[in-house]
Parts: C-alpha cells; structure tokens; sequence
C-alpha cells in the first residue's frame, strides 16, 4: 500500500491514519450534509497540510470550516476567531501576505473589542500580524509594528515572559531584513544570554536562537565563529533529540549550507551526502527536506566543477520533486533554475529558455520581491541577449528568522513525524517507489509511471522508470541501477 503522512492527533474524531482516509471522510460528511462533522474533519486535515509543507491547501479548509461556523455563530465569536487566526498563519506560511495582513489587522480589531487589548490572545495575533507585514517585503513598517508590541507585553508579561522574548527575537529578525545586520546581531546576543539564563538546560529553543545569531553574523563576515554556533546548536540539538531528529537534519543541512558559502566545497559537499542518506532514511525518499538536501549537493558539485555529474543528478530530481512536492511549490521552482543555470553554463541556450518558459505559471505565483521569481525573470530577459550573469541564491543566501523561533501560535496543534517510503524489492535490487503512485502493489500497475530511489548508495539516484506488462521494469532500468551501484563501489573504493 501507499505510505502516507501520519496525521497529528485528532481527539474523538476517528481513527484516519492517513490524509487519503480523511480526505474520503470529508467527502463523505459533504454528501450526508453533516456539517459540524465537516467542519470538525476539515479543521484536522488544515492542520496537517500547514504542519507538513502545503499551507495553501491548510488555508482552503481553513476558509471553509470559516464558512461552516458563520452558518451558526457571529464572526467575532471566539471559536470562529482562533479559525480566523488559523487561517491568517496559514496565508503567511503559503506567502498570500496580503490576504493574511487583511484578515490579521481586522482580527486585531475584533480580539480588541471583545477580549481587551492586553489579553494574551489579542497580542499573539498582533505579533501574527507583525509576522505577516515583514514577510511580505515591508520590514520597517513590521518594526514599528512590533516595538509596539514588545512595548505591551513588557507592560502586561513582563520582561521575562516567552512571548515577551520572542517578540525581541522577531524584532531581530526584522532588522536583519531592514539591512541592520549588527543591530540584529547585538539583538540576538542579548536574547541568547537571557534565554541561556532563564530556560533550562536541554530547551530547543536555546539552539535555535543560537543558529538565529550564527545566520546573522555569517552576514557581517564572521563565518568561522558563525560555523561554531552553528555545530554547538546541533550538538544541543542531538543532546535533547537525538541524532535522527527533523531539528537535526534541519541544522545540519544549515552547516552544510554554511561550508558551502564559506568556499569549502569537499567539506560541503561530504555533508550533503552524508544528510542525504540520513533524511532518506528518517524522513523517506521523497521528503522536502530530502530533496534540500539534493539541491545542495547539486550546487557543490558544480563548484567543483562536476557540471555532467550535477545535469545527471537534477535530470532524476526534477521529475521527482514535480510529482511529490508539485510544480507549483518553491522547491521544484528552484531546482528546474538550477537546470535553467546549467544549460547556460553548457552552452544550450535553447534549452534554457524553453524551461524558463514553462516556469513562467509557477513564477507568477511567488511573491514579486522573491529572490528566486527576480532571477528568472532577469535571466529570461537577459537570456533575449545571450548575456547571463549571476544567480538568486547566490545574490540572497541567508533568509531572516530562518529558525521561526519567534512565531507566534493561533492555538496550533503538534504532528507527528512522517514516515519513511514504501520499500521495495525486485530482482533483488533495493529501491523506494514514489508513495503517492495511484494505488495497485508497491511496484505500481502495469504502465504506471514511478520514481525509483536507489537507497543503498550515497547520494541515493533518483530515476524515473514505467512499469511493464509482467509488473517488472524494463531491463534498462535494472541496468543503470547496477551501473549506479557499481560506480559507487569504485568511488568508496577510491
């Protein structure tokens, strides 16, 4: 069968183990027109897409369980206006700043009428609403928002107060992105040591300033000791979670993102190997952050100068990150402008713009200010004149508030970790199908088209291959398979 996510705990409301099963149950409350069962599903399956990487379709069920609620209770009740700041997190996290700022602002005004301006509440979406303002490109306005805030719950919480704390550590972020790199930093010295003193020894959250403050002084010139931080938060990190925790991997991915900013390409490039096989292995195959890790590879190896190893490891990357992540989302965005940046450094300039072509859907639905939508919209009009220069990731390495240890909740739940791939075995060659193939047995139906991931080598090669009448694959995909595997043994041998 299909391996799905694991959904977060959901109370009386079912046993669904998967989002296929909850997704069939929402269906089946829409045709019984129960709507107090839809709602109570839809607000499960919002949680988990905003937990598990699509927000935009967590914000969809958000609007309707919305609608549901206003059927039978005014827009200021309260149930109906932590929906509404559940909605206006998942607008944020899905990048519709403005659309989040709109239901923001005039959930403010409402928690203020009805709950007073200094209930806790009323500042947790004040300080959603600062969130949304900075993310969508206006951080001044964000700081002015947010001195404001801390102003307030100084006066209510008091100096020593997580939400107090955290609200400094936005305004951090905030002056990172206003261009007030040594502000930031001094910030975020002051919050790590007042965090240091206040929380207990083992607190996540002390790592994650931690990393916070190394982001920013690899910003001022300060790799070395930024790289410092970075490892002794994930020593931290491993302390309290272990070694195969999402927080591990995360850091160690910035470490390998590091080295490679640094100019240390090998070290970087070991790393990402390394953190592939690890995030297949924890979080499956075809897991966004499997696939973060993969692009970095990509990038060491054409620092390296490995351009025909880098185009072989995308050209297998692209069409998984498509299928699994979707066309649409950032991570498949970057990935085909890495493509993009190596047909120009090949000289196949025609390929290059019919690919920057069919990015142009996609690109329309980044923000204008993304980094990314401004290099490709830069390099397809420079690409008119066949003179390319430059690439967004490297003109915009470091994205502020990178570690989010400073959002605030609209009374979010926890979910649980995802698993692993569906495993399989044919001819005796280990492989991971794409977990989202349309039903039939773990090596799909006849002529269905699956991702393969060879998974006992490092980086694991992702393939695509079909399958055949017999329910095998063709021969030439057992043949590079073992090509692969071979070619692995000659380098572990080196």
């Amino acid at each position: 069968m299909a391996i799905e996510f694991v959904l977060p705990y959901h109370g009386d409301e079912g046993d669904f183990e998967t989002i296929d099963e909850l997704d069939s149950a929402i269906r089946a409350a829409i045709e019984m027109l129960n709507d107090a069962r839809e709602s109570d599903l839809r607000e499960i399956a919002a949680r988990h897409h905003i937990e598990h990487g699509d927000p935009a379709e967590g914000a969809r069920h958000c609007e309707r369980v919305i609608e549901l609620m206003l059927e039978h209770v005014a827009l200021d009740d309260e149930d109906t206006m932590t929906m509404r700041g559940f909605l206006g997190r998942a607008l944020t996290e899905a990048g519709s700043y403005e659309a989040a700022e709109e239901i923001l602002g005039q959930l403010v005004v409402d928690r203020e009428r009805v709950l007073g301006a200094d209930d806790r509440q009323t500042l947790v979406t004040r300080g959603n609403l600062v969130r949304a303002v900075g993310r969508g490109g206006r951080p001044k306005e964000a700081i002015v928002l947010g001195e404001a805030l801390l102003a307030d719950r100084l006066r209510v919480l008091g100096p020593d107060d997580p939400s107090t704390l955290d609200t400094r550590g936005h305004l951090a972020s905030l002056h990172f992105q206003a261009d007030e790199k040594e502000f930031a930093v001094e910030m975020y010295r002051e919050l790590l040591a007042d965090r240091v003193r206040l929380l207990e020894p083992g607190d996540p959250v002390i790592p994650e300033t931690r990393s916070n403050l190394a982001v920013a002084l690899a910003s001022t010139q300060r790799g070395e000791e930024a790289l410092d931080l970075l490892r002794l938060a994930q020593l931290e990190l491993m302390e309290v979670f272990g070694v195969d925790h999402r927080g591990v991997l995360t850091q160690r991915q910035s470490i390998a993102d590091h080295l490679y900013r640094l100019d240390r390409y090998d070290e970087s490039l070991a790393s990402a190997a390394a953190l592939i096989g690890d995030c297949t292995r924890v979080l499956g195959a075809f897991a966004k952050q499997t696939f973060d890790a993969h692009h970095r590879f990509v990038k060491c190896l054409r620092a390296l100068g490995e351009e025909q190893k880098a185009y072989d490891h995308l050209r297998g990357l692209i069409p998984a990150a498509s299928e699994i992540l979707g066309w649409h989302q950032i991570g498949t965005i970057a990935l085909k402008a890495e493509l993009v940046d190596v047909y120009i450094g090949m000289g196949e300039l025609q390929l290059a713009e019919n690919l920057l072509q069919s990015l142009r859907y996609s690109v329309a639905a980044l923000e204008p200010s993304t980094p990314l939508r401004t290099w490709i919209e830069d390099t397809t009009a420079e690409l008119a004149k066949q003179d390319i220069t430059g690439t967004w990731w490297d003109e915009n390495p470091y994205v502020p508030g990178q570690y989010d240890d400073d959002e605030d909740d609209e009374n979010e739940g926890e979910a649980d970790e995802p698993g692993g791939e569906q495993q399989g075995d044919v001819d005796g060659l280990p492989f991971a199908t794409n977990p989202r193939h349309c039903g039939g047995a773990p090596d799909g139906e006849p002529g269905d088209m699956i991702l393969v991931t060879i998974t006992d080598i490092i980086p694991p090669a992702v393939l695509m291959a079909t399958v055949m009448d017999d329910g095998y694959l063709a021969d030439s995909v057992y043949e590079e398979v073992q090509r692969l595997r071979d070619e692995y043994e000659l380098r572990a041998q080196e």
